[in-house]
Order: structure tokens, then C-alpha cells, then sequence
């Protein structure tokens, strides 16, 4: 009646970490503390949590969010090894780079209704933005040169000390 419990060997926890961090290229410390992490690598702790326990999908909603062009890199060369092992990863994002990068295919959504799904090699950022607003849109915005233009801040004599 009594229900079994095992207890986790810390050390042997990390042991795998290690392993998963290192053959997807995961750069992670498992002794750090989690209050002492950045975002980046709390991000890092949840995807390892989900490998650790098996996982063969991963879904992430605008990984790219709160990171910065270096860790956005080092996510993606993640997520292609990760791609590459056999793991199925679904992101969902409005960066149309990102998924021009990223993806294999790509679904798109508006306003929760679906719309298309296509191979990523088979279109380009129009044609998503185009599916995705619902008619043509040019992302070139011409910009007037301005008339009779007025300095808005002049500084003189700025000097900088450590």
C-alpha cells in the first residue's frame, strides 16, 4: 500500500546533465545556483529539465524574446543539434528572420485561425507576412526627406572619465 519512493543521486543527476548539455552544445554550469542565473540560462535549465525526463518534443513560445543576437545565435546552433538527433521542435514567433533561419516548415496563424503550412525553403518573409496580415504589404517604407530639418539636441564639450 505504501508507495515506493527513490531518492535522487544528486550526483549522478549531473553527471546526465552534463552529458545532454554537452552533446546538444548546451553551454551550462549544474551546480550554479538558479537565483544566480541569467534569463538566457534559466531558459537553458527548463529545456535540459524537459531532455532530462525524456523528451522527444519541445515547444517554445518566443524563445528568442528576451535574449540577445549572441544567445539567440547560441540557442539556434542548440536547436540544430538538437534537430539533427531526432528531437521535433515547434517555436512559435513573429520574427520572420528567425523562421527563415530556423525552420523546416512553417504554419501560419491569424487571429487563432489557420492558415497555411509550407516549407520553409518554398517561401520567403513577403510571402509570411502576406499570409500572415491577410493581404500584400510592402516592407519597404519610403520616408520623405524632411524640410527645413532642426537640430533637436546639440552638445558641446562632453568629455567622459572613468
Amino acid at each position: 500500500m505504501g508507495s515506493t519512493s527513490k531518492r535522487l543521486n544528486l550526483n549522478e543527476a549531473a553527471k546526465k546533465i552534463k552529458e545532454i548539455a554537452d552533446s546538444f552544445g548546451f553551454q551550462f554550469e549544474p551546480n550554479k545556483k538558479v537565483y544566480s542565473m541569467s534569463v538566457s540560462e534559466k531558459q537553458t535549465l527548463e529545456i535540459l529539465k524537459v531532455l532530462f525526463r525524456g523528451a522527444e518534443l519541445l515547444i517554445l513560445d518566443e524563445p528568442t524574446a528576451v535574449l540577445t543576437p549572441q544567445e539567440t545565435r547560441q540557442l539556434f546552433k542548440v536547436l540544430k543539434n538538437m534537430r539533427k538527433a531526432g528531437k521535433s521542435i515547434i517555436i512559435i514567433t513573429h520574427k520572420l528572420n528567425e523562421v527563415m533561419e530556423i525552420s523546416d516548415r512553417v504554419t501560419v496563424l491569424r487571429k487563432g485561425q489557420y492558415i497555411d503550412t509550407v516549407l520553409t525553403k518554398d517561401t520567403n518573409e513577403n510571402a509570411l507576412t502576406e499570409m500572415m496580415v491577410g493581404k500584400k504589404i510592402d516592407l519597404n517604407i519610403d520616408r520623405t526627406t524632411p524640410k527645413n530639418p532642426k537640430p533637436r539636441l546639440l552638445i558641446n564639450g562632453l568629455t567622459k572619465s572613468s
